[in-house]
């Protein structure tokens, strides 16, 4: 069962990331402009980590997601996003919940579009993908698709833009130890993060 999945997987991945790859560059431009890759990252014993340029979280649409019709609510797809999202946060080293609590800062959504091309239904095996749009040390935009899982179908599409503030609600600029983590250049002449 386990090799049934595994196949499934890999071949699942192949069919998909073919057609994704035109609509991740199109997502990928902002304002004309290529996000720069982000750096292998130094960790604690000197070794260079490349970090994920995307996440996947898979579920089956609940009914307590669905409408009347057994179609998902519109704005269940947010929530979705916000799954992968931190999903991607989580495999690249950061937690919301740490930057909250060690940082005292909080990522708020200021903007999301979501284009919507087919309706997930109740049941369906669906996977949402996220990775980083771009990013700098006042903004970080993350892209997604959402993809019934067993036909390969786009469902949905979307941006969020964050900001962090802090909890009184003032902006904040994004840390300079999540430089590397949210793949934001550091200013000339500023010294790495420990």
């Amino acid at each position: 069962m386990a090799s049934t999945r595994a196949t499934f997987a890999s071949s699942w991945s192949r069919k998909i990331n073919k057609p994704t790859r035109a609509i991740a560059e199109e997502a990928r431009t902002t304002n004309g402009r290529q996000p720069p890759s982000p750096p292998p990252v130094c960790r604690g014993d000197n070794s260079l980590v490349e970090l994920p340029e995307k996440a996947q979280v898979r579920f089956r649409a609940r009914y307590s997601e669905t409408d009347q019709m057994g179609i998902v609510y519109h704005a269940n797809y947010l929530a979705w996003f916000e799954m992968a999202r931190t999903e991607l946060c989580a495999v690249r080293g950061v937690r919301y919940r740490e930057i909250e609590e060690q940082d005292h800062l909080l990522l708020t959504v200021v903007e999301a579009h979501c284009r919507y091309v087919a309706p997930a239904r109740y049941d369906d095996e669906v996977i949402a993908e996220a990775r980083l749009a771009f990013s700098h040390s006042r903004m970080i935009g993350f892209a997604y698709e959402i993809r019934n899982a067993a036909t390969s179908q786009l469902l949905v599409s979307g941006e969020t833009k964050h900001v962090f503030i802090t909890p009184d609600g003032r902006p904040a600029r994004v840390p300079r130890k999540y430089f590397d983590l949210f793949g934001i250049p550091a200013p000339i002449g500023v010294p790495a993060a420990d």
